[in-house]
C-alpha cells in the first residue's frame, strides 16, 4: 500500500492525497502519484478560433496504479474562453489534443508527440522505470501498453458553444445536470468525450462534486475495462499463451479474476453516483466489445487451458458486454445547431447534411488565402459529397452526418489565415475515419473524401 507523502512513483512524482478525496469503497482512489515529472508541455499557446480566444492552464497530472495490472494517467486543463462561436468548439478539441507534450526516456532524450499520441510514451517511461537498472535490456514486445484515451469536460451552462462531433445525450429528467457522450474522429479511430454541464447554481453547491465523483469513477471504470480488454485480445492473438500450472499463467489467472470482480463491483457502484437509467447507459458506452470481437474472444478463451470457473466467468463478461452503443432512448444531438432529432429520422438527416456543407460551401467561397481555382474545385468536391450523403443517409443517417461534420471541421481550419498543420493532419484523419465507417454502403462518399485528402494538403502546402 502506497504512502501519501512518504512513497514515490520513479520518474512520475510523489504520492500524495487527492485533495477533496476519492471514492469510498474504491481502493486506490484516495492516493494518486502527482506526475507532474513524467509528462510536460512544451508551451500552452492560446487558441484562436473565428472570433475569440482561449486560454489554457494546467491544473494537475496523476497517475495511478493498482499494484498488478491497471494504470491511469489523467491530464488536467483549465480552459477560459473569450467570445468562441458554436463553430469554434470542435476545433479547440482537436487543438489540444494536438499540443506538444515532453515524456522523458530515462537513458535517452525526451520524447516529444502530441497529447493525444501521449500514452505510449507514458507507458515506456514506467516499463522503464520499473527496473532497478539503469540501462536494463528490454524484451522486444512492450510489457507496458497504452489503451484507449477518453476526454471528460465539465463545463457551465453559460458557456455557449457546442461541439460538430456527433453525440447522443442522457435525457437531463434523468440526472442532476447535462450528460452527453460523442465521438471525437482521431487518427483514424474515434475518442470517446464526456461532456458534463452544469447551470450556475450547480456550479456553486454540491452538484458539482457529484460531477467530479462520477468523473472519478467513469475514468476508473474506462481504465479497468481497456485493460481486461487488451489481456483478452493478447489471449485471442498467441501473445499470451495460458500454460497450466505455470506462474505466469497462475498471476494471469489471479488478475483475471480479480479484474471481473472490480469490474463487476464497481459498475454496481456508479448506480451510486448515477441514477440507474444514467449508470447502464455510461456502461453501454464504456462496453466496447463489437460483435465480431465477441465471437472470435469465445473462441479464443474455448481453446484455452484456464481453470473452468474463470473461462466461465470470463465468456459470460465477453457475452454480456454491448457494444452497439443503442441504450440511449434519448434524443441524438445536431451539435452543430443546437437541436435535436429522433434517432433513425432520415429526412432530418438529410437537412442537417444539407445546411452543414452548405455552409462549409460559403466559408469557402470567402477564404482570402486560397486562390479562385482551388477555391472552385474545392466547393465543387463539397457538394458532390452533399449529393452523395443525401443517398447514403437512406441507410446509414448517423454516418452520414458524421462525415459531413468532420469534412465541415476540415474547411474550418484549411480556410483560416494560418492554419495548424498538426490540427489539420489530425482534422484530415477524422475526416477518412468517418468516410471508412460507411464505405460498406457508401462507396461513393469514399472516392469524394478520397479527392478531398488529396486536394486540402495543397491549399496550405503540407505534406
Amino acid at each position: 500500500m502506497a504512502e501519501a507523502d512518504e512513497d514515490f512513483v520513479r520518474s512520475f512524482g510523489a504520492i500524495r492525497k487527492r485533495p477533496r478525496g476519492g471514492i469510498d469503497n474504491w481502493m486506490g482512489e484516495h492516493v494518486v502519484c502527482e506526475a507532474d515529472n513524467a509528462l510536460r508541455f512544451t508551451n500552452l499557446p492560446a487558441f484562436t478560433g473565428t472570433s475569440g480566444y482561449a486560454y489554457f492552464r494546467t491544473v494537475f497530472r496523476r497517475f495511478y496504479f493498482d499494484g498488478f495490472a491497471v494504470g491511469k494517467f489523467e491530464v488536467g486543463i483549465e480552459v477560459q474562453t473569450r467570445e468562441l462561436l458554436r463553430s469554434d468548439a470542435s476545433n479547440l478539441i482537436y487543438f489540444l489534443l494536438a499540443l506538444k507534450v515532453r515524456v522523458p526516456n530515462i537513458v535517452n532524450p525526451p520524447m516529444t508527440t502530441s497529447l493525444v499520441n501521449a500514452g505510449k510514451s507514458i507507458a515506456a517511461l514506467y516499463q522503464k522505470s520499473s527496473f532497478i537498472a539503469k540501462t536494463p535490456t528490454f524484451h522486444a514486445s512492450s510489457q507496458v501498453e497504452a489503451g484507449k484515451p477518453v476526454l471528460v469536460i465539465v463545463r457551465r451552462t453559460n458557456e455557449k458553444y457546442s461541439f460538430t462531433f456527433w453525440g447522443k445525450a442522457i435525457p437531463p429528467e434523468l440526472s442532476d445536470f447535462n450528460l452527453v457522450c460523442f465521438d471525437v474522429p482521431s487518427n483514424g479511430k474515434t475518442i470517446n468525450l464526456w461532456e458534463f454541464t452544469l447551470t450556475p447554481h450547480h456550479w456553486r453547491h454540491h452538484t458539482k462534486n457529484l460531477a467530479r465523483l462520477q468523473r472519478i469513477a467513469l475514468l476508473r471504470l474506462h481504465a479497468e475495462q481497456t485493460c481486461l480488454l487488451k489481456v483478452l485480445r493478447a489471449i485471442k492473438a498467441g501473445k499470451i499463451v495460458v500454460k497450466r500450472d505455470a506462474q505466469e499463467s497462475e498471476n494471469l489467472q489471479f488478475y483475471l479474476t480479480k479484474a471481473l470482480k472490480r469490474i463487476r463491483k464497481q459498475k454496481e457502484q456508479v448506480g451510486m453516483y448515477w441514477r440507474a437509467d444514467v449508470a447502464e447507459a455510461v456502461k453501454e458506452f464504456e462496453d466496447v466489445i463489437s460483435p465480431g470481437q465477441r465471437m472470435q474472444l469465445l473462441e479464443a478463451l474455448e481453446q484455452t487451458d484456464m481453470r473452468l470457473n474463470i473461462k466461465r466467468d470470463l465468456k459470460n463478461y465477453v457475452q454480456n458486454t454491448g457494444g452497439t452503443q443503442n441504450v440511449f432512448n434519448a434524443p441524438v444531438y445536431n451539435n452543430k445547431m443546437g437541436d435535436q432529432i429522433n434517432i433513425g429520422d432520415i429526412s432530418n438527416s438529410i437537412v442537417n447534411i444539407k445546411a452543414t456543407l452548405d455552409n462549409v460551401e460559403q466559408r469557402i467561397g470567402s477564404a482570402a488565402t486560397i486562390d479562385d481555382d482551388k477555391k472552385a474545385e474545392l466547393q465543387k468536391l463539397i457538394a458532390n459529397l452533399n449529393e452523395e450523403l443525401e443517398e447514403a443517409a437512406a441507410s446509414e443517417p448517423e454516418g452520414a452526418e458524421r462525415v459531413a461534420k468532420a469534412a465541415d471541421v476540415v474547411v474550418s481550419e484549411v480556410t483560416k489565415s494560418n492554419p495548424d498543420k498538426n490540427f489539420l493532419g489530425i482534422s484530415l484523419e477524422g475526416l477518412k475515419a468517418a468516410a471508412e465507417a460507411v464505405a460498406a454502403i457508401a462507396p461513393p462518399v469514399t472516392a469524394v473524401v478520397a479527392q478531398i485528402l488529396k486536394l486540402v494538403p495543397t491549399l496550405v502546402q503540407i505534406a
